[in-house]
């Protein structure tokens, strides 16, 4: 009988536990599909140091996806992107234009999220 108990009473823990975590991931899940949804501009920022280019420099009012690249640098190695939109939506701002000097962690453009 006792053993019977305690099989019945780690089930229920177990099964608590698996509500739990199930309820847990739909809360996220949820909720990051609508991060960005009503809310202001996002602020995008340079990973790399280097010298703006005009190749691939966005515009304000450009609709760009996310992963697009929105600014481009003149770095030891060549041009490459030095920041992607981190979210599909509007630029409403650019804050670099080329020849200018970026390091990374610099915000370059702001996107209003779609």
């Amino acid at each position: 009988m006792m053993l019977k108990n305690k099989f019945f009473r780690n089930i229920s823990i177990m099964m608590t536990i698996l509500l739990v975590a199930v309820a847990g991931y739909f809360m996220v899940v949820r909720s990051s599909d609508n991060a960005y949804a009503g809310s202001a501009v996002v602020a995008q920022t340079s990973t790399l140091n280097g010298v703006v280019v005009a190749e691939s420099l966005t515009k304000v009012g450009a609709t760009v996806k996310e992963g697009q690249v929105l600014v481009m640098v003149q770095t030891f190695a060549g041009n490459a992107p030095a920041a992607r939109a981190g979210l599909d939506g509007t630029v409403t701002e650019v804050l670099v234009a080329p020849g200018n000097n970026v390091t990374a962690g610099q915000v370059v453009a702001k996107i209003q999220p779609n």
